[in-house]
This record gives structure tokens, C-alpha cells and sequence, in this order.
């Protein structure tokens, strides 16, 4: 039994071309936003002002610390 190579009808693109040709193109149609309301993740979900976990949160005992204790 002889392999054939494989043979894509569209050769893969990167991330780039996706960023360059199909972002814009989204953005036209009003499905991807183009100004965010926080500079972090957890503010795009949470609000801004919210950076960090909560202080109550089990996540928080293990992040640095920012008070005059540390």
C-alpha cells in the first residue's frame, strides 16, 4: 500500500494572517470589539479597577503581596 503526501486544498495560515485579513473584516461586521474597557483580563471580564483577586478569594494566598507587611 502506497502513502499519498497529504494535500491541503487551503495551505494553513498563521496568526498573523488571521490578525491581518479576518480581524479587520469582524470588525466591520461589529462582532469583535476594538476598545477594551480594562488593560487586564480579569478586568475585561470583571470591570475595571479589578486587577487582582479578591482578598477573599482562595487564589489570594498565594499572590504577592502589596502592603508595607511584606
Amino acid at each position: 500500500m502506497t502513502q499519498h503526501p497529504r494535500t491541503d486544498i487551503l495551505p494553513p495560515a498563521s496568526f498573523g494572517d488571521f490578525i491581518d485579513l479576518v480581524v479587520p473584516e469582524l470588525r466591520a461586521r461589529g462582532r469583535v470589539w476594538e476598545d477594551y474597557e480594562g488593560s487586564t483580563l480579569r478586568e475585561s471580564f470583571h470591570g475595571p479597577g479589578r486587577q487582582r483577586v479578591r482578598p477573599d478569594h482562595p487564589a489570594a494566598a498565594y499572590g504577592r503581596r502589596t502592603d508595607a507587611a511584606s
